[in-house]
């Protein structure tokens, strides 16, 4: 990817900004963007009158996240070119979004979403609906509003002739108001403000607010709403992950929550007390949720495979399938991916090291660790998957052994055809975890035909395929203490 160099910024607005950032060229326009962090990608959409700097503390809240944040500028607004007055349109800026993302290399990603960056979102990924492996909807619309509508006050005066050209041109309106719209009003002051106005404090600048305030419809034949409605068609039709931040104490948008909701019955909902720009007041909520909905979409799980080393030629070409896995699965997860889903198994040990807990799995007449499918309430966590399956298939309490690698080991293996099922590929993650009630033992039916404790060497000859007793191998050492005493002896 070829990149411009970003403008300077003043000393006291670049202190806000611990940021990488540069420009790329996007058809005959130049994007600002601003970039942290490595891992899945985030791209965050601002609106009107705002730019990247508002989403820097969400990203400094998410620094230690596996997350790839992108904060580009929308055209017009912040650091990117200025666009002629005409230009501005829902499907201008979607169609610059869509290229942007090309640029950057985006196959897969986490949008969010506020004000204009809901429908310029949703209608840019709107004919790639497979790049979007997650949504988080800040305060936005994502839809076409109700036949009866009544515009806002607000967006009527934008459509008065000349006082509104005087009042966004000339007076710098709404840059100068921002605060008048949050539920904390002290959360736009002083320098957080200036940095709003300091892209647009040249006349020749200060076009795009005034003609983003006119792309808001005033009746059912303006433009905006055939955008509008493609947009609301990709929303109703995404099945990923999605989360809903929203600050009710916004005067514009806060009554719209309800109606969201309905659009992505699967989000998860956090309501808070802030007001439009919600990321100035609630920064932690919304890193909490974007890392909730990156984790469901296999953020983590791409950060720990490549985190993992494995032990032998079998387990490295498995290795690579899974990470080529974990970025091509929609749902990673799911049981819905025919092809491959990611399973979670643990081998039980006791306190001491000295046994290990085997299941007898039904349906394969095998000993084999406990393990199986992610759940929901996983949330998208593998040792979570791990960790509720040995407790459903041996009824112990259970914890992660402290010293071994996590995960332990992981595999590929075949499942064969079933009558509801086609064959497909298991990619099991698997942890070392430790019983800290070993004497309760009481396998599930429903689970297993029986659990036992055996000695290393039972289990080892148990253990009918090769991947197994590598996974013992390495859950024996580690169990035992001796992967601590062989760094210790190591020259």
């Amino acid at each position: 990817m070829q990149t411009l160099p970003a403008p300077a910024l003043p000393s006291w607005l670049e202190s806000m900004l611990p940021f990488r950032r540069y420009r790329v060229r996007v058809g005959e326009y130049a994007m600002h963007v601003m970039e942290s962090g490595e891992g899945f990608p985030v791209l965050m959409l601002h609106g009107n009158p705002t730019w990247g700097v508002l989403y820097r503390k969400v990203a400094l809240a998410l620094a230690a996240s596996p997350l790839r944040l992108l904060m580009p500028d929308l055209l017009g607004l912040g650091l990117s070119d200025r666009v002629p007055a005409k230009a501005h349109s829902i499907d201008f800026h979607a169609q610059h979004v869509a290229r942007l993302a090309d640029v950057l290399g985006l196959e897969r990603l986490v949008l969010v979403m506020q004000d204009w960056g809901g429908p310029i979102g949703g209608v840019a990924f709107a004919d790639r609906p497979e790049r979007v492996r997650g949504m988080v909807v800040l305060n936005t619309v994502l839809s076409p509003p109700k036949p009866d509508f009544r515009p806002t006050s607000f967006h009527r005066f934008a459509r008065l002739p000349l006082v509104s050209d005087v009042a966004f041109r000339l007076g710098g309106f709404p840059m100068r108001t921002l605060h008048l719209v949050q539920g904390d009003q002290s959360s736009i002051r002083g320098d957080v403000a200036r940095a709003y106005r300091w892209p647009l404090r040249k006349l020749r600048d200060r076009a795009a607010p005034l003609m983003l305030a006119r792309m808001v419809p005033d009746s059912m034949e303006h433009p905006s709403i055939p955008a509008l409605r493609r947009c609301e068609e990709f929303v109703r039709t995404f099945r990923g992950p999605a989360a809903i931040v929203w600050g009710d104490e916004d005067p514009v948008l806060g009554r719209v929550r309800s109606w969201i909701r309905q659009l992505l019955p699967q989000a998860t909902v956090r309501r808070t007390s802030a007001g439009h720009f919600l990321q100035e007041e609630v920064p932690d909520v919304i890193a909490e949720a974007v890392r909730e909905v990156a984790q469901k979409c296999g953020a983590s799980l791409e950060d720990l495979l490549r985190r993992h080393v494995p032990a032998d030629d079998k387990e490295r070409n498995d290795l690579e399938s899974m990470r080529r896995f974990a970025r091509s699965l929609a749902e990673p997860f799911s049981r819905a991916q025919e092809q491959a889903h990611f399973t979670g198994s643990a081998v039980v040990v006791d306190p001491p090291g000295e046994r290990v807990c085997l299941v007898h799995h039904g349906k394969l007449n095998r000993w084999l660790q406990p393990g199986g499918h992610a759940d929901a309430a996983d949330g998208g966590s593998m040792h979570a998957t791990a960790l509720r399956e040995a407790r459903e298939e041996t009824g112990l309490r259970v914890r992660l052994h402290e010293r071994a690698p996590q995960p332990l080991d992981v595999d590929v293996h075949p499942i064969p055809e079933r009558k509801a099922e086609p064959a497909h590929l298991h990619l099991d993650v698997r942890y070392l975890v430790v019983a800290e009630n070993p004497d309760e033992l009481a396998h599930d039916p429903a689970e297993s035909h029986g659990a036992r404790w055996l000695s290393w060497d039972e289990a080892l000859s148990a253990a009918a395929e090769p991947a197994l007793r590598r996974l013992l191998s390495k859950a024996r050492r580690y169990a035992r203490g001796l992967a601590d005493v062989e760094r210790r002896l190591a020259p």
